[in-house]
């Protein structure tokens, strides 16, 4: 698992927990504090988020492998366009001259 999705993952279960042990009434809300009632929905969210990041695990590790791989395939290519120093065009001493002047 990667970094996000254990964060995600550890998030939505403390989340989870937290909401199920205020909604039990295992601890008493005061009226002021009722915004702790957020955590169970909030933990649900999360692992949903979760479960949707943690299957497009794979799907993200194939596409950077796809991609680095046609990075490399045009850079190949690019090498094999470019002339070498032997077959470059020499320029002639008038257009270094035109070149300077302008």
């Amino acid at each position: 698992m990667k970094r996000s999705t254990k964060g995600l993952l550890i998030a939505s279960v403390l989340c989870l927990l937290g909401g199920l042990i205020v909604v039990s009434g295992f601890i008493n809300v005061p009226s002021a504090a009722t915004g702790v009632y957020v955590l169970l929905p909030a933990g649900a969210i999360l692992f949903g988020l979760f479960l949707i990041s943690k299957g497009l695990e794979k799907e993200t590790t194939r596409y950077d492998a796809e991609l680095q791989a046609n990075q490399t395939r045009a850079e190949l290519a690019e090498e094999k366009k470019r002339p070498t120093d032997r077959n470059r065009h020499q320029p002639h001493r008038h257009e270094e001259s035109l070149a300077r002047s302008h």
